[in-house]
């Protein structure tokens, strides 16, 4: 692999350079005024590492099993939509660049190019990412797609009934391709415990849900 960047900061400044501001807002924004998105990033800073000395720890093994697969370490690319705004290779950039560092990426099913296109591009298993945007006849044409290309897993997103209110690209007025397309919605916002326990046995493929965020629900 090669070693372009030697730190995160290095890659976040030339990733603002390349982008527009609407994508580039679209990237690091969250939902409406992003209350969410500090929060999340204050309970990140509150972990702390303890670290405990002389301990051997001249040969270590970070790699993980997840799903089955084997990864180097104990992480996975998030599906995004809209890939192909950051760069024209789009789905295919992010699972070259998962394959490359050895890990799983998760493929959102709202970014180009096609499913088929970017699970033939590396030999690597991949997650492929649900949005229900149809009925149980449309989600069987889509699974059934997934399972053909070589799909190892299917995370279904259940925390996105309506399109979120984003509040900074909207200062710009950007919309990102996943809101300029038209989709029926509601199929998104009938989701319900029953028709995830049927998307689920419809894949037959191990399974994740995208979205829990309660520990009433992930229980």
């Amino acid at each position: 692999m090669s070693l372009d960047f030697v730190s995160n900061e290095e890659m976040i400044q030339e990733a603002r350079r390349r982008l527009e501001q609407g994508a580039w807002d679209y990237l690091v924004g969250g939902s409406a005024s992003e209350t969410s998105l500090r929060r999340n990033r204050l309970a990140f800073d509150k972990v702390a590492f303890r670290p405990r000395i002389l301990v051997d720890v001249s040969e270590i093994d970070t790699s993980v099993t997840f799903l089955g697969q084997k990864l180097r370490i104990p992480a996975i690319l998030a599906p995004i939509g809209s890939l192909q705004v950051f760069t024209p290779e789009a789905g295919v950039a992010s699972t070259q660049a998962a394959t490359e560092f050895g890990i799983m990426h998760a493929l959102s099913s709202v970014t180009e190019p096609t499913l088929e296109e970017t699970a033939a591009a590396t030999p690597t298993p991949k997650i492929f990412q649900l949005y229900v945007h149809g009925d149980m006849k449309w989600v069987e044409d889509i699974i059934s797609r997934v399972k053909e290309a070589g799909y190892a897993a299917l995370a279904l997103t259940v925390d996105v009934a309506h399109y979120s209110r984003r509040e900074r690209p909207m200062v710009t007025r950007y919309r990102p391709p996943t809101q300029r397309a038209t989709r029926n919605r509601n199929y998104l916002a009938s989701l319900t415990w029953e028709t995830m326990d049927m998307i689920k046995e419809m894949a037959g493929l191990p399974f994740l849900l995208k979205g829990v965020q309660t520990a009433e629900d992930a229980a």
